[in-house]
């Protein structure tokens, strides 16, 4: 077999993985419109699915990592079409990441996020494990220390705490979203409330 003939297999193989991830995904997300988030298994997504669990555990390892993929994988691919660069302004930069972000979420469905956005989920506290790790965090962590490298914001500034506040800030606005039914501008809302508070940490 030559060179180009193992590529081209190798190619087929790869998307023919990531056709059975995204199913697996998908199903996942469709039944968490209707139900509850812990009563979900693996088992109930693989027959519905209509894969093994042997393969749910090759691309997944775990339920939580299948939610996990919601917050990372998901979102990354979501993204790849946008820009994500501070450019001077720390509150513009982090407005434009939470942009991204719920305009992901609204696509995805507030029947989605109405169970996903649980106090049961703990895949959603920052200290669960890697969350560090994941998309958002990893892109506003990088503008803080910029804006701090070009003296937007003060080195006495905790990055940690600054991500934290803001987390806690956008959970809260979906919430409020998904409880009353998605009855405002939650891209909009979140925008005027990120603006606010950065108001307070930059003066």
């Amino acid at each position: 077999m030559s060179n180009t003939e193992k590529i081209r297999k190798a190619t087929r193989r790869q998307q023919k993985s990531d056709i059975t991830r995204d199913k697996i995904y998908r199903t996942a997300a469709k039944m968490l419109e209707k139900y509850d988030f812990n009563s979900i298994t693996v088992r109930n997504i693989c027959e519905e699915a209509n894969v093994s669990t042997g393969t749910f555990y090759h691309f997944f390892g775990s339920k939580e990592n299948l939610w996990t993929y919601f917050l990372s994988g998901g979102l990354e691919e979501y993204a790849v079409n946008y820009k994500i660069k501070y450019e001077g302004d720390i509150s513009e930069y982090i407005s434009e990441v939470y942009e991204i972000y719920l305009s992901y979420c609204v696509d995805i469905g507030i029947e989605f996020l109405a169970h996903y956005y649980s106090g049961t989920n703990k895949q959603l506290s920052r200290s669960y494990k890697g969350a560090d790790m994941r998309p958002v965090s990893i892109w506003i962590r990088s503008g803080i220390e910029e804006a701090k490298k070009a003296g937007e914001l003060s080195d006495s500034i905790s990055t940690e705490e600054l991500i934290h506040d803001i987390c806690v800030l956008i959970k809260g606005c979906i919430f409020e979203w998904c409880v009353s039914e998605g009855d405002f501008d939650l891209i909009g809302y979140s925008k005027k409330l990120i603006s606010q508070h950065m108001r307070g940490v930059l003066n």
